[in-house]
């Protein structure tokens, strides 16, 4: 048990490192490099605030709330692992599985509210969008243009193995019957929910309506992976939940939900960066009076 104990100790003290300071100090060397390089005065488009003062004003705030956000997280982290020792948690205590959860949620929260940022400035490009010079691209957007059917199928082979291994824990353990629906419903909500969220990106309109069309694509890109790879991730992570409560070895869930976050948040950051590096993307159709690709 303490070897056990001291392996989880090391293996949240990388996510204390890797998401409350590396990510974040990669996402706010990407957020100063588009400040620094195409800034408001020259690219209006880009921002969405009246004028390039205020948009930079707002840019620069979203960056210092990230950085002194990060490093919050980063004390509460380390704050977490001093009431896990002072309080003696063993790998077999729920307590553990929640600080990792609560830990995870608020690492989380800057990505969330630069998410949201994101929303609402593709929300204003959209409605501030008034040119009458459009160019559209007639090319229609087809999943499997983005990502080989194989990974499609291997998600599509997980799901249905994970329902059939919850029947199968079921049918031996029937105790666990009243959770067996609950489970397959849970579990397959977050399929529906990849799937409504490439649908929504592949086929509804444009977000950024200045976006040039090879961005455009290299964005969908990443978004039909994120999806794939994200059902993929899932479905492993709902089959070793089960797999660990059934062969009562439960006492690994805080080390495999640690590691699991770990590796599927910076999974999915290294997809965008590497999907859409911010040095190949196009800002020249964010100038002032430039034809937009639709």
């Amino acid at each position: 048990m303490i070897n056990e104990l001291i392996l989880f100790y090391l293996v949240y003290l990388g996510q204390v490192a890797l998401l409350s300071y590396f990510l974040p100090k990669m996402l706010y060397r990407r957020l100063k490099y588009v400040i620094d390089t195409y800034p408001p005065a020259k690219y209006p488009k880009f921002y969405t605030s009246e004028s390039a003062d205020v948009a930079e004003w707002k840019w620069r705030a979203l960056m210092r709330f990230l950085k002194v956000f990060s490093s919050i997280t980063l004390v509460f982290g380390l704050g977490l692992l001093s009431v896990a020792l002072l309080n003696n948690y063993s790998t077999y205590d729920t307590n553990l599985e929640a600080i990792v959860i609560t830990y995870t949620i608020f690492q989380l929260i800057p990505m969330l509210v630069i998410s949201v940022s994101e929303f609402k400035q593709y929300k204003s490009m959209r409605a501030s969008n008034v040119s009458t010079k459009r160019k559209t691209e007639l090319v229609p957007r087809r999943l499997f243009d983005f990502i080989s059917p194989i990974f499609v199928v291997i998600a599509l082979l997980l799901i249905a193995a994970n329902i059939s291994f919850d029947i199968y824990i079921a049918d031996i353990s029937p105790e666990d019957n009243s959770d067996l629906l609950f489970k397959i419903l849970t579990t397959n909500f977050v399929h529906i929910y990849f799937a409504c969220f490439v649908t929504w990106y592949l086929y509804g309109k444009k977000q950024d309506p200045y976006q040039s069309h090879k961005d455009h694509k290299k964005f969908l890109n990443v978004v039909v992976k994120i999806a794939v790879y994200g059902s993929i991730a899932a479905t492993i992570f709902f089959f070793s939940d089960t797999a660990v409560e059934h062969f009562d070895v439960a006492h690994f869930d805080p080390l495999l939900m640690s590691l699991y976050f770990q590796i599927i948040i910076w999974f999915t950051f290294q997809l965008v960066l590497k999907g859409s590096p911010i040095e190949d993307i196009n800002f020249e159709v964010y100038k002032a009076d430039t034809i937009t690709s639709q």
